[in-house]
């Protein structure tokens, strides 16, 4: 999905929760991945969902033409990597 097809509905408020709830699923997965693989996982420890909401819709806003996952890709760059305790 492009974001500027994501933005309508992240702005309403259902959108708002499914918006969290998807983002943080993709994390957890893309970090259990990653944990197997490196041994590391990007810190979600504060994580808040009114935080990652508003992220995902200013990428947005500011790339309609990316797809959604850029603005999770984009959060998950700017988080520290650290040990996983798997």
């Amino acid at each position: 999905m492009k974001c500027a097809d994501f933005l309508p509905y992240a702005l309403s408020e259902n959108g708002q929760n499914a918006a969290y709830d998807w983002a943080s699923g993709f994390v957890s997965g893309f970090n259990l991945a990653t944990a197997v693989d490196t041994g590391k996982i990007y810190d979600v420890s504060n994580f808040k969902p009114i935080g990652v909401v508003k992220a995902m819709v200013a990428y947005c806003r500011a790339h309609p033409d990316q797809p959604v996952i850029a603005s999770v890709d984009r959060m998950l760059a700017g988080l520290p990597y650290v040990e996983s305790q798997f």
